[in-house]
């Protein structure tokens, strides 16, 4: 399709309709984990979510099982959850995901490529 769509191969291909979201890298929201543990994703990539719910939840492997959750990964706006990490032990700090916001977010400025 690629190489029809750009004319190296005669023919017709038919371009896919754009399903995401066109917003600036200040709309991203990178996601880090709170605290050290294993990441549970509760959405799904590609999944629309709203406001406030909740992507991820860090477990404590080593304690008790009544307080292993050590932290929630929250979206700050509604958007598409468009990428998370395949490694799922984390430490604090760590990028373990990103989310693309309708808007951009207060919070976003500097080198938004790179994190």
């Amino acid at each position: 399709r690629f190489l029809t769509v750009r004319g190296a191969i005669k023919g017709k291909a038919k371009v896919p309709k754009f399903t995401g979201l066109a917003a600036p890298f200040s709309a991203t929201q990178t996601l880090r984990c709170p605290a050290a543990g294993i990441v549970v994703f509760t959405a799904a990539l590609g999944d629309m979510v709203e406001k406030g719910q909740v992507l991820a939840e860090i477990i404590d492997p080593l304690a008790d099982p009544e307080s292993a959750l050590a932290g929630q990964i929250i979206a700050a706006d509604a958007g598409r959850f468009f990428a998370h990490a395949n490694q799922r032990l984390a430490w604090p700090g760590e990028v373990v995901g990103k989310l693309q916001c309708k808007k951009p977010l207060p919070d976003r400025k500097g080198k938004l490529l790179y994190d």
